[in-house]
């Protein structure tokens, strides 16, 4: 779970061993003799696993807490086995068709689902029902989280068959594809992909991007870490609907951190966010304040679209002198914030704006 540690079942329990030969149980609550096949979140270090025990109340597919504190059993479908978690650590694919009331087996699977890691979103993507094509052992995730890889039977023929999914990943994308290999007994289980490199090169691998929301007075800002150059923020109004769109920015460059922000005035009851890779966007520059005498007032006005900054003010420019926060709500005027001021006091004043 830490890049150094197997994670196994055995003999009733769940284990992890380092690679130095230290095995320990795994501290989850009321272990059960059908938990089996853990797999690993490559985010947060969750597990997925499968029971198939003959109660039904017990049987099913469960996740845990990153700290391994408790397990819970997803809502998907009866008798789900051998998950597997998408590169993002958001997904789970699995397979249906392993029933332990009838001669217990994990070999007997047959089509593949896709849901999020709650149950939700679920989405069938194979429809056998013939008997001979299936995976038996479920399937596991390409790189980029765009298409499962698994040991199965398609057309009457035994292979590694890629299956392309959509990007709501609730289909397939196109006709299965079988993968090059030699004649040989049937092969049972696709175990992981190592991502071919140009000779001489180097193979990193990182954490999928985390993706946070913070709130200020004015504005809620959606940010991601500077690390993940190529990343595009995507929002759906209805999870249900799984209609992805791109936010098109602006995005602003905050420190270490990527940002968009979203005045609170024009806020919806829902929306949802999530980082898609690779994505193409544009790095706004931060706004431009200016400054115009009117009359007998000094009016500041900066883009209205660049919500979440903060007017500041202060006498002097010695850094000794903090800098005063002049709160809105900021009215609209056109296209821009506008804030007003006598002229003879504003004439003694710096202004700046200060990000979220």
């Amino acid at each position: 779970m830490t890049g150094t540690n197997l994670v196994y079942d055995w003999n009733c329990w769940l284990w992890s061993q380092s690679l130095g030969g230290t095995a320990a149980v795994l501290p989850l609550p009321n272990p059960d003799c059908y938990d089996d096949a853990p797999v690993v979140n490559p985010v947060d270090g969750r597990l997925a696993f499968h029971n198939l025990n003959q109660n039904g109340d017990i049987r099913g597919l469960y996740v845990t807490t990153p700290d391994l504190s408790s397990k819970q059993k997803i809502p998907v479908i009866n008798n789900p086995s051998w998950p597997a978690w998408s590169p993002d650590g958001h997904w789970l694919a699995f397979v249906d068709g392993n029933n332990a009331n009838s001669a217990f087996s994990a070999d007997n699977g047959n089509n593949l689902w896709v849901s999020r890691s709650d149950g939700s979103s679920l989405s069938q993507i194979s429809g056998f029902s013939d008997g001979i094509n299936r995976f038996p052992h479920g399937a596991i995730w390409g790189p980029d989280g765009d298409e499962l890889v698994g040991a199965g039977t398609i057309f009457g023929t035994n292979g590694l068959w890629v299956i392309p999914l959509t990007p709501e990943l609730d289909d397939c994308d196109g006709p299965p594809i079988r993968l090059p290999t030699k004649p040989g007994d049937a092969i049972d289980f696709a175990g992981s992909i190592a991502v071919a490199a140009a000779p001489g090169s180097i193979i990193t691998t990182t954490q999928a991007p985390g993706l946070f929301i913070r709130e200020t007075p004015d504005a809620v800002v959606v940010y991601w870490n500077t690390n993940f150059v190529g990343y595009a923020l995507e929002s759906d109004t209805n999870l249900t609907s799984r209609a992805w769109t791109q936010v098109n920015g602006p995005y602003f460059l905050s420190g270490p951190y990527f940002e968009h922000w979203e005045a609170r005035d024009s806020l919806l009851s829902e929306k949802y966010f999530r980082l898609r890779s690779p994505g193409v966007f544009v790095l706004s520059q931060p706004p431009f304040l200016t400054i115009q005498l009117q009359t007998s007032d000094a009016v500041l006005s900066w883009p209205a679209q660049l919500s979440g900054f903060t007017l500041q003010s202060k006498s002097s420019l010695d850094p000794a002198v903090p800098w005063n926060d002049l709160l809105g709500p900021y009215p609209v005027n056109g296209v821009n914030f506008e804030y007003r001021e006598p002229a003879a006091s504003a004439y003694m004043h710096f202004f700046r704006l200060r990000g979220p």
